[in-house]
C-alpha cells in the first residue's frame, strides 16, 4: 500500500488509502445508479400539469409573408448594391475603353436583372436603364 503524506493533517483523521477512496467512490456511484429519478406518467399537456396545451396555443403565430424569400432576397439586394458599384466603373470605362465598357455594363445588367428578385423593383429598373444606355453607348463608340 502506498501512503502519501499530507501537510496540515489532523491526527484524528485516518491516513489516505487508495483502496478506501476507491471503495467510497464505488459505493457513492452505486447509490446514484440504484436511485433513478421517478418516471413521469401521464400527459404533460393535461389540465393539472405545469405546462398545458392551452398555454402553448395562446402564443400568436408568426405569419410568413409572401414577399420574404429568405436568403435569396438579401442576395438580390446585394446584387443591386454591386450593380451601383459596377456602374461607377462602367462610366469611365465606356468613355476611355468602350470594349471594356461592354463587358462591365453586361455585368451590371446581369446584376440589375437579378436585383429584380428583391422588393426594390424601381431601383432595379432604373439601374437596368442606366446600364442599357451605357451598353448602347459602348456599342456605338466601337
Amino acid at each position: 500500500m502506498i501512503r502519501i503524506p499530507q501537510p496540515n493533517r489532523d491526527r484524528d483523521e485516518p491516513p489516505f488509502s487508495a483502496e478506501a477512496d476507491l471503495a467510497r467512490r464505488v459505493n457513492s456511484a452505486a447509490a446514484i445508479a440504484c436511485d433513478p429519478p421517478p418516471i413521469r406518467e401521464g400527459s404533460p399537456f393535461a389540465e393539472g400539469s405545469a405546462i398545458s396545451g392551452k398555454a402553448l396555443s395562446s402564443s400568436p403565430a408568426i405569419p410568413i409573408s409572401a414577399a420574404d424569400h429568405g436568403p435569396a432576397q438579401y442576395t438580390a439586394v446585394g446584387a443591386l448594391v454591386a450593380c451601383v458599384v459596377v456602374l461607377g466603373f462602367a462610366i469611365p470605362s465606356a468613355i476611355w475603353f468602350p470594349a471594356g465598357g461592354l463587358v462591365i455594363t453586361a455585368l451590371g445588367l446581369g446584376l440589375a436583372l437579378f436585383g429584380m428578385q428583391s422588393g426594390r423593383v424601381r431601383e432595379s429598373l432604373a439601374l437596368i436603364a442606366l446600364n442599357l444606355a451605357l451598353f448602347l453607348y459602348c456599342v456605338v463608340s466601337l
